[in-house]
């Protein structure tokens, strides 16, 4: 019995990628029952129009963006169509952005790089109304909520951090960090011993790729700013050690 037959429903693509966007604007394309009513980099330009936030139906997202890596985004989203069924994309790399995702009830949730024959099924799973998550991500969320929660202070040396109310001292000196450099520090925090890459840092907290216009030096740039408002040592680092290719990772905290 065919399930999908007679069902009908109305998308909307969210991804900073314009590559990406055009490549998910052609797999809806072909399947059988969805209409692309809009795409676009960001939440807001995507559901500009009230018309498409009306009959939006499902929304593909990519999750692994600055937007959707916090509870505003996903409230955003929430309000503007709240009975949208999520199609999620993330590599799985953040826990946090798992938890969010989780949180925020995304029916499917997918690797961006799928075949394109799994993103297609996990669009026809979204169009009937059936859960289809990545077997790897799956594993992923349920260790996700094995993880303690996040700490909003941490501790490295005489740096004391409490990134929920913004404040950073340094041997009883108060330091400023600017919003970026602040995100940049909280997505490290939430990813306590694991390397994070320049191009994972640049799509969570830049909100953008290097096919749309970002650049491995912009992260580059924030962390040599960062690491010298913390005192740290680039040579023997105390704060954000650097593992080569792999990317940065915050020294032990407590």
């Amino acid at each position: 019995m065919d399930t999908q037959r007679g069902r009908t429903a109305n998308v909307v693509i969210v991804d900073p990628d314009p590559i990406r966007r055009t490549y998910l604007s052609q797999l809806v394309k072909g399947v059988r029952g969805l209409r692309l009513s809009a795409a676009g980099p960001r939440l807001l330009e995507a559901l500009h129009s009230p018309g498409v936030r009306k009959k939006a139906q499902i929304v593909v997202l990519n999750l692994d963006g600055q937007e959707m890596s916090s509870v505003r985004g996903w409230a955003l989203l929430r309000l503007m169509v709240p009975g949208a069924t999520v199609v999620g994309l993330t590599r799985g790399q953040s826990p946090y952005s798992l938890e969010l995702a989780l949180v925020g009830q995304a029916i499917v949730l997918l690797r961006p790089d799928a075949d394109p024959k799994v993103i297609c099924r996990g669009l026809r799973n979204a169009l009937v109304g059936v859960q289809g998550w990545d077997a790897t991500l799956l594993d992923r969320v349920k260790e996700t909520l094995m993880l303690p929660p996040l700490k909003g202070r941490i501790a490295i040396g005489d740096l004391r951090c409490d990134l929920r109310a913004g404040l950073v001292r340094l041997e009883d000196r108060d330091i400023h960090l600017t919003d970026l450099e602040r995100r940049v520090l909280a997505y490290l925090v939430r990813n306590p011993g694991r390397p994070v890459s320049a191009q994972e840092m640049l799509e969570a907290v830049w909100g953008c790729t290097p096919s749309s216009g970002g650049t491995r030096d912009q992260v580059w740039s924030c962390i040599r700013r960062l690491r010298r408002k913390l005192g740290d040592d680039g040579r023997r680092p105390d704060v954000i050690r650097t593992l080569g290719k792999r990317g940065y990772v915050l020294v032990n905290s407590h």
